[in-house]
């Protein structure tokens, strides 16, 4: 990734990062289970949704993902399977994930059908993408699946989340797999034709969030805020994957919230005292606008927002540094990322 201030360009790569170089048979489960406790209650992430707070150890995220590798286990999901989650915003989205890569398997977030798209094509499209990858499970909620028959889908299994029971701990045992094995597939957004996948192996992930954590120094004292979707690159890896790998306890919203009510990253990074967040370039133009003159938030604790994703445009950052420099918005938080 190319990463650059407001104000110039580069950026000083600390030593005083909180990762070293990727070792060539390293996993990202591997890295997670070397590195967390199995009854570790430190914070994994708070997750908030219609103004409710739930907060989640790094033990409750293990146990939940171990509960998923299991359900995949008993429904023939092994080694080298493609596992799809159609899931919103929900905790089980990343427990899902984590536990495909526990055992081995692939996975990959789609985007559940928006109110704007007709379900028909929504799901023609997608039957004829599982059936390409040959997908061999399906996670997502029964209410997604409501007036679906399962047999008209390729997948091996389809799993409802609401059917995955707690199971006794076994995530030790279930870590497997190498460094240049797939770790997931990276989906298009499909609107040039049907959604195409990008297979990512461990070490290219590794190498990628290790070198950028140390680009950006990445502390442990860091809270991540996001409301990115984990279907798109740049919330699966700065929103999920690199705060997972680096233990950094992380804010997950819900995009859709967010679209609705903007300034509530905004209130997040207050609440939380965050220090850093991504989002694109339409995003910094959307809470300029949606903030009142007489709002005011402390945004002292942010020292990097960083606009990626799409075409950084210098007088929406102008615009917002005017708009929020005065609530404690350091100029030199403002930041670009270019990321390929």
């Amino acid at each position: 990734m190319i990463h650059f201030t407001h104000q110039q360009l580069g950026h000083n790569i600390s030593e005083n990062n909180i990762q070293g170089d990727v070792v060539s048979h390293e996993t990202i489960t591997k890295r997670v289970i070397d590195s967390w406790a199995i009854d570790d209650d430190t914070v994994f992430c708070h997750f908030l949704d219609q103004g409710s707070v739930r907060s989640f150890s790094r033990r409750e995220f293990l146990l939940r993902a171990n509960s998923f590798a299991q359900a995949y286990s008993q429904h023939g999901v092994k080694p080298g399977h493609i596992v799809i989650i159609l899931l919103g915003h929900h905790f089980d989205a990343y427990c899902s994930f984590a536990a495909a890569l526990l055992i081995g398997a692939i996975p990959s977030f789609l985007p559940l059908p928006s109110a704007k798209q007709d379900p028909e094509i929504y799901w023609e499209t997608h039957t004829k993408l599982l059936r390409r990858i040959d997908a061999r499970a399906l996670v997502t909620h029964k209410a997604s699946m409501e007036g679906r028959q399962i047999s008209n889908f390729p997948a091996t299994a389809v799993i409802h989340i609401e059917d995955v029971l707690p199971q006794e701990m076994t995530v030790g045992a279930l870590a497997v797999g190498e460094g240049d094995k797939i770790a997931f597939l990276q989906h298009s957004s499909g609107t040039t034709g049907l959604n195409k996948g990008v297979a990512l192996s461990h070490r290219t992930v590794l190498k990628n969030i290790d070198t950028y954590a140390r680009m950006i120094d990445l502390q442990a004292t860091d809270k991540i805020i996001s409301w990115l979707p984990l279907y798109h690159d740049m919330g699966l890896i700065t929103g999920f994957i690199m705060p997972m790998v680096h233990g950094i306890p992380f804010v997950s919203m819900d995009p859709f919230e967010w679209v609705m009510r903007p300034t509530l990253l905004l209130e997040t990074l207050e609440s939380y005292q965050g220090t850093i967040a991504w989002m694109p370039n339409f995003a910094f133009h959307h809470i300029v606008n949606a903030a009142m003159p007489d709002d005011q938030w402390d945004l002292s604790s942010v020292r990097a927002l960083i606009n990626c994703s799409e075409p950084c445009k210098p007088q929406t950052m102008e615009e917002f540094n005017k708009r929020f420099s005065s609530m404690g918005l350091a100029r030199t938080a403002l930041q670009s990322c270019y990321a390929m």
